[in-house]
């Protein structure tokens, strides 16, 4: 724990894929104070035509406002960070 996602647009190089994961670790380690052999990121690169699809229809529509009622999966409510 944790395992953090990141999808994005295909194009960069893995030197900057890993300076990212590794970044995501640093602030992970810190802001959490856990140990970094605890921590896996995975980085999705995702082709721009498959992003609709892939992407914002299942992880980023589903938590807007606009989203149908009963999406398949829990929102959080509107007072989650209290």
């Amino acid at each position: 724990m944790p395992h953090v996602i990141v999808k994005m647009i295909a194009g960069r190089t893995e030197e900057l894929n890993q300076r990212l994961a590794d970044r995501i670790t640093e602030d992970l380690v810190g802001i959490l104070r856990i140990d970094e052999k605890s921590i896996s990121v995975a980085i999705e690169d995702i082709a721009p035509d498959d992003w609709t699809e892939q992407v914002y229809n299942p992880d980023i529509n589903l938590w807007s406002p606009f989203a149908p009622p009963d999406p398949p999966t829990r929102r959080p409510s509107a007072d989650w960070a209290r």
